[in-house]
Formats: structure tokens, sequence, C-alpha cells
């Protein structure tokens, strides 16, 4: 048995490797020791590596849902969230994203606008942000409509919606084809 000074100098090795006990301490049992001081050392290490990696990938990312107009957010469950992915959609929803792909397109086309007519760059940088924000929520928007087999533009080939809540039919913030033109005509500040 190893005496008390030299299991002080093994730092306790042979306390968790009862067969060193009756071994001499040698060049060979301090390499052996070593080696198998390591090789726990690493075990122990892939152990814990692998319960945090575990209980990181265990722990969900909040789904947030943004409250309508005057409402708060709030946090969705997992039950909740896999219901959203099951919802049915109503025609209104459908005529939703085709009447907001055209008004997107014609955000569009103002802002195509800009880079003949302004002269402050940070004019044009807005345009460029419009543009590019606009053309991204309507492939987010084709998508959508795709993938549940329903057309990208309005059944009318209009801008038309919600009828009878402005005069003209348009979807409100969007304009006719004659102040398109005009404003395509337009010069000066």
């Amino acid at each position: 048995m190893l005496s008390a000074p030299n299991r002080f100098i093994l730092g306790g090795i042979p306390e968790f490797f009862p067969e060193l006990n009756n071994m001499s301490l040698s060049n060979s049992l301090s390499a052996e020791c070593s080696i198998r001081f390591r090789r726990c050392a690493r075990a122990t290490l892939l152990v814990a590596i692998a319960s945090f990696s575990a209980s990181a990938f265990a722990q969900q990312v909040p789904i947030i849902q943004p409250g309508a107009p005057g409402q708060d957010s709030r946090e969705l469950t997992a039950a909740e969230a896999t219901n959203l992915a099951t919802m049915e959609y109503v025609e209104a929803d459908v005529r939703f994203m085709q009447g907001m792909i055209a008004h997107h397109q014609q955000a569009i086309e103002m802002s195509a606008l800009v880079p003949d007519r302004a002269q402050r760059d940070s004019i044009m940088q807005l345009a460029e942000r419009i543009a590019l924000s606009q053309d991204d929520e309507i492939a987010l928007m084709q998508d959508w409509l795709e993938e549940r087999g329903e057309p990208t533009e309005l059944p009318d080939g209009g801008h038309g919606m919600h009828h009878g809540r402005n005069h003209t039919g348009l979807m409100p913030g969007m304009i006719t084809e004659e102040e398109m033109d005009r404003l395509e005509a337009a010069e000066g500040a």
C-alpha cells in the first residue's frame, strides 16, 4: 500500500483507482496514473459537454405573437405554435395577401423613381431600403399563396380591396394609374 506522502504526490489517484494501492511507486506507475487520470478527465469532460449541449438544445426559443393594434404581444406555448401551422385560412386572408402584393409592388415602382429625381443620399438610401424590404415581403406573401394553391394576383386584375371602404376601390394607401402617370411625369421638388 502507498504511504501517505505518496498518496499526496499522486494527488489522491489511488483513492479513485483502488488497484493502484498494491503497486509500488515507480516511473511506470506515475505514467500509468497519468494516462488513467487523463482518460478519466477526458471522459468527464465529454460527459459534461454532452449534458450541457443536451440541455441547451432542450431549451426552446420563445415564439412571440404580435398583438393587434393597441394590444400587447404574447409568448405562445408549444401547443399553440403547433396549432398555428395547421390553421385554416379564409378567402379574406387570400384577398389580403393578394392586395398587399399589389400594394408592395406599387411601393417598389414609386421607389424606382427616386434615383432620377432625388439629390440627397438619405432619400436614395430610403428608397433602396423600401424596394428591398417590399421585394422580400412580396416573395413571402407569394410563397404563402402558392403553398396553399392560391393565385398570387387579385382575380379582378386590379388593386381592388376593401370595396366600400374607399370610393376608388383601391386598397387604402394606393394610387390610381392616372396618379402614378402624373407622379412619373412630375419634375422639381
